[in-house]
């Protein structure tokens, strides 16, 4: 049992304590590639490496397993392929391809709390279009599940309210991770974020929750905010 609970630790830290880099491609019909780079934090590998040790765990070894995750992120719905290498036992990078945007980790039969929703306008997209990404307390335990069957278990050893259900703020559960994990791993992610670039296919016209260029859009997003979820993260541009 401890055994397990240690491995639920390590993996929780290893994918919630990232900074994260996702550079997409969003064509007509909504095919989308994106190239995804991420590398763990250093006091939170050094903690993983620790407990490794503490298993019984050989030193030197992988912390993050590209090919393990790339098997996961592929079986999601609306991913036609999904292949991540490790650049070092502590980083990844990789790419995925989405056959369709608007099936992506789309929860059967439950169209009011799709992760993305798309429009396109005119034969093919010709005069524009629009997406929306939404998650919430009551959206994100399905669509993390569609990620990975583990990753609700992963989120509550990191009592994550976005698996928990629990409402409580920002500072709160910062404060939880620190009493837990210590201070320097909660102050990393804190600090991590996930920087998302998108380019479409014809310049943008209006964005909400980033910044846009041309027919670029930019979203910087606090893990935090992801985790605790105190407020509905929500993102949408249209062309």
């Amino acid at each position: 049992m401890i055994k397990r609970f240690f491995y639920i630790a390590l993996s929780a830290a290893l994918l919630f304590s990232c900074s994260v880099r996702l550079d997409g491609t969003i064509r007509s019909g909504g095919q989308t590639e994106v190239k995804i780079r991420a590398a763990l934090e250093p006091k939170t590998a050094d903690l993983i490496r620790s407990l490794q040790a503490l298993m019984g765990g050989a030193p030197g070894g992988r912390i993050i397993d590209g090919p393990a995750l790339a098997r996961s992120l592929a079986s999601a719905p609306g991913i036609s392929s999904a292949v991540l290498n490790n650049t070092s036992s502590t980083a990844v990078e990789g790419n995925i391809a989405i056959s369709r945007l608007d099936q992506f980790l789309a929860i059967a039969g439950d169209s009011n709390r799709r992760f993305i929703t798309w429009q396109e306008t005119g034969s093919g997209g010709a005069t524009g279009g629009s997406i929306k990404i939404a998650i919430d307390h009551d959206s994100a335990p399905g669509i993390l599940a569609l990620i990975s069957p583990d990753i609700i278990g992963y989120l509550e050893a990191l009592m994550a309210p976005a698996a928990t259900g629990d409402r409580i703020t920002r500072a709160e559960y910062l404060s939880l991770v620190g009493s837990f994990y210590g201070k320097t791993v909660a102050d990393e992610m804190a600090a991590a974020r996930i920087h998302l670039s998108l380019d479409f296919p014809r310049p943008i016209k209006q964005i909400s929750g980033g910044t846009a260029s041309g027919a670029r859009a930019v979203f910087d997003i606090p893990l935090v905010d992801f985790l605790v979820l105190e407020t509905p993260l929500v993102y949408e541009v249209s062309w």
